[in-house]
């Protein structure tokens, strides 16, 4: 099971890597980065990684970190040595290091959804799937967790590559906000519950690992 999972997060990736330009993750930085782990975790490395073949590590390890930079790779590596946790973080935890501190928080990043005019890409993709409709309309309490779901499900494509932005289209605060057709709604509600089942999905394989 856990192979499989490995498996399809490595070709899940392919077509976003392509349309944002990263240049990737070569096999040969691969290695270099699962020696480096295995210098900080020894034993844990080997326990965690023991029903994995080191080529299919290898793969999945180019297919998620595609989109980092040296600098991000560095950051990654700093929060590894000054993190007092024993155990051998899980890829997804890898590779968000590489990302801490570039993203808003939960919450605020759920404050400036609620902006008329929306200026971070992430907040506004995140909004979008939702439907601005029900973000400006509907409770908060009913909002706020599908919010925190498809926020994160966003954050997680864009470590993986995709690039999000903001229409220049849209001009005047008020035109996200006009009501949508019953096509458009029931596109967008697809397109929300997409994103959280698959998200749902990886942190289930996440658990299983």
């Amino acid at each position: 099971m856990f192979k499989l999972s490995l498996s399809q997060s490595a070709q899940g990736h392919a077509a976003s890597s392509h349309a944002s330009g990263a240049q990737g993750f070569t096999a040969l930085q691969a290695r270099g980065f699962i020696e480096r782990l295995k210098s900080f975790y020894g034993a844990e490395f080997n326990r965690k990684w023991a029903g994995v073949q080191p080529a299919m590590l290898e793969e999945t390890i180019c297919a998620s970190f595609r989109a980092v930079s040296p600098e991000q790779l560095a950051r990654c590596f700093k929060r590894i040595s000054t993190s007092s946790c024993d155990f051998c973080p899980s890829i997804p935890t890898l590779l968000a290091w590489c990302f801490e501190g570039e993203f808003l928080s939960d919450l605020e990043a759920y404050r400036r959804a609620g902006d008329e005019r929306i200026t971070d890409p992430l907040v506004y993709e995140t909004v979008r799937r939702i439907g601005f409709w029900d973000m400006r309309h509907k409770a908060e309490s009913q909002m706020r967790p599908v919010f925190m779901e498809v926020y994160k499900a966003v954050k997680g494509e864009y470590m993986g590559g995709a690039r999000f932005a903001i229409p220049k289209a849209i001009a005047a605060p008020k035109s996200i906000f006009e009501p949508e057709t019953a096509a458009q709604k029931a596109a967008r509600q697809a397109c929300a519950a997409q994103a959280i089942a698959q998200m749902r999905g990886q942190m289930g394989k996440e658990c299983r690992a």
